[in-house]
């Protein structure tokens, strides 16, 4: 945690609304937005539907980290809102409460869903099996709602059954080069903390590959660490090529993007190559 530290946000919305957010990241990070307090930072929170400049209210050490079983939370999000969903749940004695867009893991349709789109009847999934929406009751009010980034995860579970739901899948700053925290931080034997492209080339990589495969390289970056052959992600070089280790592939194509690890454990893609190294 030396090298990370926790700062506090607040971003405005061309539709009035003001949502609070703090945030765990590496010092490398903050160098790639420029992050300094007093400044503003252009931020990406695509489940949220932001995007935007965020102000930089507060930069401090990183809060110690406790061992154990578990991921760590390293963003937080809130708001005011209406929209708001009571979802009652068989055998549950309080009810869910979550925004429309907050995406539910249905065991119906094997696959996340906006709560907005969810059925009475429909079943959830939860740490013991399945769960049935008894009843979905639309708030007229508005609420304060949270929401959260957990490192190497795109999933949590709310309520004391546990039903699974959907986090905010990352903080992007395109402007400052940052994707996605958690690249490789769930794959056994690898020593990155976060992969990132850095603003540079990310500003130039659409113009040179082209929406379809800027896309897959976005993509491919948050699917993380792959096998050495055919498949889109990040590979591991066999041995070093100059500085870099790694390189971010597409299937079905010649382009790459190389990185390396820095001091501070981040895997940082700077270098873009049109043909394959090997």
């Amino acid at each position: 945690s030396e090298t990370w530290r926790k700062l506090t946000l607040v971003m405005h919305t061309p539709q009035g609304d003001r949502f609070d957010i703090t945030l765990l990241r590496p010092i490398g990070w903050l160098e790639s937005c420029n992050a300094r307090v007093g400044s503003s930072i252009h931020l990406v929170v695509s489940e949220q539907g932001l995007d935007g400049l965020a102000d930089v209210l507060a930069i401090e050490p990183c809060p110690s980290i406790s061992s154990g079983v578990g991921r760590v939370v390293t963003g937080t999000f809130t708001h005011v809102r209406g929209g708001i969903l009571r979802i009652r749940l068989a055998g549950l004695a309080e009810p869910l409460g979550v925004t429309s867009n907050h995406s539910i893991y249905s065991a119906d349709r094997l696959d996340f869903v906006p709560a907005g789109e969810l059925r009475v009847g429909e079943t959830l999934r939860n740490l013991d099996g399945d769960v049935r929406i008894e009843s979905i009751e639309q708030l007229g009010s508005e609420e304060r709602v949270y929401n959260l980034e957990i490192h190497g995860e795109h999933v949590f579970r709310v309520a004391s059954s546990g039903v699974l739901v959907h986090n905010s899948s990352g903080v992007e700053a395109p402007k400052g080069g940052y994707l996605t925290p958690g690249i490789g931080s769930s794959v056994p034997g690898q020593n990155f903390t976060h992969g990132w492209i850095k603003h540079h080339l990310y500003n130039q990589l659409n113009g040179l590959v082209g929406k379809a495969d800027m896309n897959k390289f976005l993509a491919a970056l948050k699917k993380g660490i792959v096998g050495p052959t055919g498949e889109s992600g990040i590979k591991i070089f066999s041995s070093p090529v100059g500085k870099y280790t790694h390189e971010l592939k597409i299937g079905g194509s010649a382009q790459r993007v190389l990185g390396y690890i820095d001091e501070n454990g981040v895997l940082i893609f700077d270098k873009f190559v049109r043909g394959g190294l090997h």
